[in-house]
This record gives C-alpha cells, sequence and structure tokens, in this order.
C-alpha cells in the first residue's frame, strides 16, 4: 500500500510535472500568442497611429497646401484686385483728365464764341444804330419836307383864300355901290331899275307905305312923349 501510495504519488507527480509542462507549455504558448498578438496589436496600433499620423501629417500637409494655395489665390485676386483698383484709378484719373481738357477747351471755345458774338453784337447795334440814325435822319427830313409841303400848300390856301376874300369883297362893293346908285337913282325917278347882273326885285310901292306908316309911328310916339312930359315933372 506504501508502495502503490508512493507510485500513486509518482504518477501524479509526473502526471502534475507533465501536464505542469503541458501547462508551462500552453502557457508559454499562450504567452508568446499573446505576446505576438501583443505585438501584433501594438504593431497594428503602431502602424495604426503612424497611419493616423500619416494621415495627420498628410492631412496638415493637405490643409497648409490648401491654405497655402488660399493665401496664394487670395494673395493674387487681392494683387488683381489692386490692379484692377490702380487700372481703374489710371483710367478714372486719364478720363477726370481728358474730360478736364475737354471741359477747357469747351471753356476757351465758349469764351471766343462768346467774344466773336461780343464783338459781332457790338458790330450789329453800331450798324444799328447807324441804321437808326439815318432812319431818324430820313424822318426829320422827310418830316421837315413834310413841314415845308403843308406850310407851302397852307401859304398857298392862305393865298387863294386872301385872293377869294378880296375878289369877293370887291364884288360886294362894287354890288353895294352898285345898289346905293340904283336907290339914289330910285329917288328921282321913283322906278326902282336893278344895277346890271343883280336880279333884286323892290316893290317901291310897299316901301313907300311901310316908310309912311313908320314915319306915322314915329310922328305918334314923338306926341305921346311931349304929352306925358308934364305929368312926369
Amino acid at each position: 500500500k506504501k508502495q502503490r501510495d508512493q507510485e500513486e504519488r509518482e504518477r501524479k507527480r509526473q502526471w502534475i510535472a507533465q501536464h505542469a509542462a503541458e501547462v508551462m507549455e500552453t502557457r508559454k504558448s499562450q504567452m508568446l500568442e499573446k505576446r505576438r498578438a501583443d505585438e501584433e496589436r501594438i504593431q497594428m496600433l503602431a502602424e495604426t497611429v503612424w497611419k493616423e499620423q500619416a494621415d495627420k501629417k498628410r492631412k496638415d500637409n493637405e490643409e497648409r497646401e490648401r491654405k497655402r494655395q488660399m493665401i496664394a489665390t487670395k494673395a493674387a485676386e487681392d494683387m488683381e484686385n489692386r490692379r484692377s483698383e490702380m487700372l481703374e484709378k489710371q483710367r478714372e484719373t486719364e478720363e477726370n483728365m481728358r474730360r478736364m481738357l475737354e471741359e477747357k477747351k469747351l471753356q476757351d471755345m465758349f469764351r471766343m464764341e462768346k467774344e466773336r458774338l461780343k464783338k459781332l453784337d457790338k458790330q450789329r447795334a453800331i450798324q444799328r444804330l447807324q441804321r437808326m440814325e439815318e432812319a431818324s435822319r430820313r424822318r426829320h427830313s422827310e418830316k421837315i419836307r413834310a413841314d415845308d409841303e403843308k406850310l407851302a400848300e397852307l401859304k398857298e390856301r392862305r393865298s387863294r383864300l386872301d385872293q377869294e376874300r378880296n375878289r369877293i369883297k370887291n364884288e360886294q362893293e362894287q354890288v353895294k355901290q352898285a345898289l346905293v346908285d340904283a336907290v339914289e337913282r330910285m329917288k328921282t325917278t321913283h322906278k326902282w331899275e336893278p344895277p346890271p347882273g343883280i336880279d333884286i326885285t323892290i316893290d317901291v310901292d310897299s316901301i313907300r307905305k311901310h316908310a309912311t306908316a313908320a314915319v306915322r309911328r314915329s310922328e305918334g310916339a314923338a306926341g305921346g312923349v311931349s304929352r306925358s312930359a308934364p305929368s312926369v315933372g
């Protein structure tokens, strides 16, 4: 029994030793496997990290390149904008200069035209004044001539009127004298004989009656005055 126990213990020891070796080997294998796995994981992690870093570096480089290109593009755009602005300012300056030159040219032309028109207006004014003076002289001469003609006409009319008045006056004097002579003859002849060329009819009897009646009225009026005189006193 003791021997069996020893054998049993030896078998156990051997089994344990065998299994221990297997376990150790297994553990060693597991450890190696784990180590390889760890190394692979570390390698993978390192590769991942390297890849990430490489990606990050690439992305950083790309970002830097993108920023550089953006900066370069922005700089180029700014330069182009500044160039465009400078060209625009230059064009504006040239346009302003051209406009100023044109305005100055127009002002010079306007000033010259104004002076020309001023001289022309002065000449026209002088000519107009000369025409007005000439017209005034003509009107004055025509007025003097018309006044002279009117005066001459008035003198002629006055002369004709004076002649006509003298003629009429002479005719009247002749007629008057002829009538006086006819009346004087009528006192002698008691007959009315009108002068030659004078158609005047006188009723001698009617004149005599009127004269007699007038004398009687005159005598009657005189007598009435004589009778009424004492009563007045």
